[in-house]
Parts: structure tokens; C-alpha cells; sequence
């Protein structure tokens, strides 16, 4: 066998030669006994003496918060009309712009007159006829050479020809489309030359469209568990899409739930003299209900149990690590808002998956907070008699408050 490979070509001796060595190679790879650090990824085990140092657990204080429903909607205006035409005629003149800010009684839009003027003169001297008419019938009929038929006449024209001069008025006035209150012209549909008219171009669509922006209403839908929680008048923190925090009031709430969404309808009014927030933004809404027993909280120290709840890891009185499940109030930039822990209790803030529930831990802990909130507060509202969700916090002198040390002590 060695004779014929030596008797082959240079390059199928060293083909033959590969291959042989990758035939062992991959033999020795399935033989070999697997090694200790292939034998699976178990969970990170961790020393007693280290356990104290990869979990820090602090004493927190429970401390009253206004708890916020956080709804989420968009800016709307005040009043939004559809204006259209009262009378017929070809737009002669167009004074309005898109856009504009217009005050009330400014002219939008101005149609043809035609003779219009014409037979206003027209009804005034008929109607100044009739009056004469009218008097000298009743002198007649006061001395007896006048029927209260002729009288009754008399007065049936008079009252005609005041009519048709309102209504000649009332036909002039309608070529000038004025704005209805202060506010913005928003749409302009027509140009100069249309033909306008009630049923004619009116009837179809909207020659323009003006809104009032202040102020601004927030519009959004609220749940049937929250609706008993806000009242009118309660105070509203609104930001804006594009970052900018303002003050609203809860303006109107539906006592008639949407049939499809089981939700109400809520609107914040917003003051807005410069008209510089425009209608159609983006808006969420922050208001709050009654004051609550809450905890201020990293993110980080969430967990999770086998069931899949939402809630903390604790040392108990007896040093046993507990899982408590907690109720979200409100997320913050600077961390989170929770309840449902007792007033003072001792939180795993650090290293909470180095832990399981049941396990012991006699290590340090630390007094005070791990983070403060850096927040703008809310108004206080009053309490509801009978608060839905959350434990009302009551009220308490400041001495009597449990201490809320701002400065963590250095760890040895």
C-alpha cells in the first residue's frame, strides 16, 4: 500500500496526506472526553462572604404621593366652524389669507353685490309708502269713513313691505363672509370668480374653515376604573410631543361612556393667548388623584417572580430574602413610583438575581434612599370619601414622619 502511495504524483501524495490528517483530527474530537467547561452554563454561584458584597440592601421610607392617571390624547380647538354660504352670487374678493389671525366681524370672503343696493332703495320707499298709507287709514277709520277690513289691510302691507326690507338687508349682509369670534383662518376653499351659493357651492362643502385656539383643549379617553378618580376642575400637567411642560384643567368629563371602548371622553383646557401650541399635537396628560403611602425607586430593583408578577426582593425582620409584589404608580425620567410595601422596609437594591426568596442574608444595611426624585409638584387635590385603588396616606405633622436620610454612609 505504502509502495503504490510512494509511486503516485508529488501532489496526490500530499492531497492523500490532508486528508489522512483531517480523518484523525475530527476522530480525536469526538473521542476526546468533554471538558469541565463544556459541561453546561450553570447559574453564577456566589460565596457567602462575596454575597454581602454583590447585594446592597437599604432601609426605605414610605412617604405620601399624589398618584397621576396618565391618559394620553391630542390638542384640539376651542371652536371650529365651517363657514358656507348664506346668499348667491360670484366672489368678487378674497381679504382673508390662510393662516391669518383675524378679530371678529373681519371680512373673509366678499361676493357681488349686483343690484342689491338697488332694491334696498327700492324697499325703503315702499316701506315708507306703506307707513303713510297706514296712518291715513286709521284717521279714516277713527272718524268713521274707513272699514276695519280697509284698516286691517292697510296694516298687512305695511308689515310686508318691513319684511321684505330685512330680508333685503339681511341678503346684503351675507355677501361680505365675516369671521365669527377671534381666531385663525384655517382653510380658505374658494378663489375669485366662483359661483357660490346656498345649495350651490355651499351645499357641498365649507368656503372656509376658522378655529379658536384659546384656549386649547386636550382631548383623550379615560378607563371606567379611572373616571371616578378625576373631578372637574382637578389640576393637569400636559407635555407636549415636542417636550414642552404646561398647566390644564380637567374642563369637561363624559358622564356617557363610548359604546365600542367602554371609555370616556375627558378634555383639559389649556390656556393659549399667543396661539402658539397648535391644534393637532401630541399630549400626554398626568392627573392627579388622592395622595398615596409610595416608594421612590430605581428601575433596576424590579423583579420578577415564577408567575411572572411585577414586584421587589425584601429582608424581612427574621434577614430572609421575600418577594413582594408591588403596585407601578408612575415612571419618571429619574426612576419609579411604587406601593404596596409597608411604611419602612428593607430593600434589595443591588444584585437582587445573586438572591432567591427563603435564602438568609446578614450582611449590611444601609439608611436612606438610594435615589431621590427630582420632580416639579403637583397641586393637591381633595380626597375622594371613598378612594378607589391605592392606600391613602393620612395626614401627619412633619415631626412625625419617619426619617428620610438624603446621604447613603460610605461602605466599608
Amino acid at each position: 500500500m505504502i509502495t503504490r502511495i510512494l509511486q503516485l504524483s508529488r501532489a496526490t501524495q500530499i492531497a492523500i496526506i490532508l486528508v489522512i490528517g483531517m480523518v484523525l483530527w475530527i476522530g480525536s474530537a469526538v473521542i476526546a472526553p468533554p471538558s469541565k467547561d463544556d459541561e453546561g452554563d450553570a447559574a453564577p454561584q456566589v460565596s457567602e462572604p462575596d454575597l454581602e458584597k454583590a447585594v446592597e440592601v437599604t432601609r426605605v421610607y414610605a412617604r405620601p404621593h399624589n398618584r397621576s392617571i396618565i391618559l394620553y390624547g391630542q390638542t384640539a380647538p376651542n371652536r371650529r366652524v365651517e363657514l358656507k354660504a348664506e346668499t348667491q352670487g360670484t366672489v368678487v374678493a378674497i381679504p382673508g389669507v390662510e393662516g391669518q389671525k383675524m378679530a371678529e366681524g373681519d371680512v373673509i370672503v366678499r361676493i357681488d353685490e349686483r343690484d342689491r343696493r338697488a332694491q334696498l332703495e327700492q324697499a325703503r320707499a315702499l316701506l315708507n309708502q306703506r307707513e303713510i298709507e297706514n296712518k291715513a287709514a286709521v284717521r279714516l277709520q277713527a272718524k268713521g269713513f274707513q272699514t276695519e277690513v280697509r284698516l286691517a289691510e292697510a296694516k298687512a302691507r305695511l308689515a310686508e313691505a318691513r319684511a321684505n326690507l330685512k330680508r333685503i338687508e339681511l341678503d346684503l349682509h351675507f355677501t361680505k363672509m365675516r369671521a365669527p369670534f377671534d381666531g385663525i383662518l384655517e382653510e380658505l376653499n374658494v378663489e375669485i370668480g366662483d359661483f357660490v351659493g346656498v345649495g350651490v357651492f355651499g351645499g357641498e362643502g365649507a368656503l372656509a374653515v376658522f378655529v379658536d385656539n384659546d384656549p386649547l383643549k386636550i382631548t383623550g379617553q379615560v378607563s371606567e376604573n379611572d373616571r371616578p378618580l378625576i373631578r372637574m376642575g382637578s389640576p393637569a400637567k400636559v407635555m407636549l410631543s415636542d417636550g414642552r411642560e404646561l398647566r390644564g384643567t380637567v374642563a369637561y368629563l363624559a358622564n356617557v361612556a363610548e359604546s365600542a371602548s367602554r371609555t370616556f371622553r375627558i378634555e383639559v383646557e389649556l390656556q393659549n393667548p399667543d396661539q402658539a401650541i397648535p391644534a393637532g399635537m401630541t399630549a400626554e396628560l398626568r392627573i392627579p388623584t388622592e395622595a398615596v403611602k409610595a416608594f421612590f425607586i430605581s428601575p433596576s430593583a424590579l423583579a420578577l417572580d415564577d408567575d411572572g408578577k411585577i414586584g421587589v426582593k425584601i429582608v424581612d425582620e427574621e434577614n430572609i430574602v421575600r418577594f413582594r409584589t408591588v403596585e407601578l404608580l408612575e415612571d419618571t425620567e429619574d426612576g419609579m413610583w411604587i406601593t404596596g410595601l409597608p411604611d419602612a422596609v428593607k430593600l434589595i437594591t443591588l444584585g437582587q438575581t445573586f438572591v432567591s426568596p427563603g435564602q438568609r442574608y446578614e450582611g449590611e444595611v444601609l439608611e436612606g434612599e438610594t435615589y431621590t426624585p427630582v420632580l416639579e409638584p403637583l397641586e393637591q387635590v381633595d380626597v375622594p370619601e371613598e378612594p378607589v385603588g391605592g392606600v391613602v396616606m393620612d395626614a401627619l405633622p412633619a415631626d412625625k414622619m419617619p426619617p428620610v436620610p438624603t446621604a447613603k454612609p460610605e461602605r466599608p
